[in-house]
């Protein structure tokens, strides 16, 4: 039986990419375990998320063209203001040929543009010698402020195009990847050295912060939002555009939550619960103290540079 020669060179290049790649994360909705790499000379600490794949436009296999995108944190940060960085590897029969600038463009939810600069692919450029044909390698890194990639983390699609002179690949992200960019989002704050966790909404919780009951309170309702939140800080407040630094910023919803019901994201900034302002750790569990099972109540949040609100029924 004869064998198409074309066939055995696209099975050649997609073995070769499993060796460029290292390792490619197991694709399932759920964000992967973050790596971490300590350099023993220099004692620099490097997060990571193993490399996944995107969906490209005119697929992989015939064209022969593949991408991996990662997510990465370093300690110390070589730019405070833009702590994390996402990585992208190109394996094509072409140069891209990624230059310095603005050339990767993410859409997310078809209208929220986010365009992102880096210094391009520069001496990162090398052919694959495992490949087949004139495969060749590129890589480019684009920082990002710990706002863009909670943006990127809560957005629910991710169209994408990356623009190089020779060529540009367009395509759209896969659903693990803005789990990945949420999870890391997340666990930055821990990760990078901030000092307060994520405090949770419930003083059942074991890893709860002891919030004393202000008098006149009744504790012990049992009613919870199902989050955990961090203070918004006056750079925190930076990032997302808001006019002063108030709130609490949420770190993780739980999947079968209250929060999650009411469409509460990760990187909202919880404001008021009824006529309460939240301007303390302790504020949301002194207010849902008094919050009978039943009430429905307004709750305040900050999202995407404008106040909106949600109505809770408990």
């Amino acid at each position: 039986m004869s064998v198409d020669p074309g066939l055995l060179i696209r099975l050649a290049a997609a073995v070769a990419l499993a060796a460029f790649a290292g390792f490619i994360a197991a694709e399932s909705c759920q964000a992967q375990q973050i790596r971490e790499y300590k350099d023993s000379s220099t004692g620099k600490v490097e997060y990571f998320t193993s490399p996944r794949r995107p969906r490209l436009e005119g697929g992989s296999f015939f064209s022969e063209r593949y991408l991996f995108l990662s997510f990465h944190a370093f300690v110390p940060p070589v730019n405070a203001s833009v702590p994390y960085v996402l990585m992208v590897d190109t394996n094509t029969p072409n140069w891209v040929t990624v230059e310095w600038g603005s050339s990767l463009t993410l859409t997310l939810d078809q209208s929220d543009v986010l365009p992102l600069a880096g210094t391009g692919s520069g001496k990162r450029r090398k052919p694959n010698p495992a490949g087949a044909g004139n495969l060749l390698q590129e890589t480019a890194l684009y920082p990002l402020s710990q706002h863009q990639l909670v943006r990127i983390g809560r957005a629910k699609t991710v169209a994408f195009r990356l623009a190089g002179s020779s060529q540009s690949i367009t395509g759209s992200w896969k659903p693990e990847l803005m789990a990945d960019a949420a999870s890391l989002a997340v666990k930055g704050s821990t990760l990078l050295g901030a000092p307060t966790p994520a405090t949770p909404d419930s003083q059942a919780s074991t890893q709860a912060v002891q919030c004393p009951v202000r008098p006149g309170l009744i504790a012990g309702s049992g009613v919870a939002l199902g989050l955990r939140y961090l203070r918004v800080t006056r750079s925190t407040a930076d990032e997302f555009h808001m006019p002063v630094p108030t709130g609490m910023a949420v770190a993780t919803v739980g999947d079968l939550s209250l929060a999650a019901s009411l469409g509460i994201r990760v990187g909202d900034v919880i404001l008021k619960i009824g006529e309460h302002l939240i301007t303390e750790i302790c504020d949301i569990p002194n207010v849902l103290a008094t919050t009978p099972r039943g009430a429905c109540v307004p709750i305040t949040i900050w999202r995407q540079n404008a106040e909106s609100v949600v109505e809770a029924q408990f």
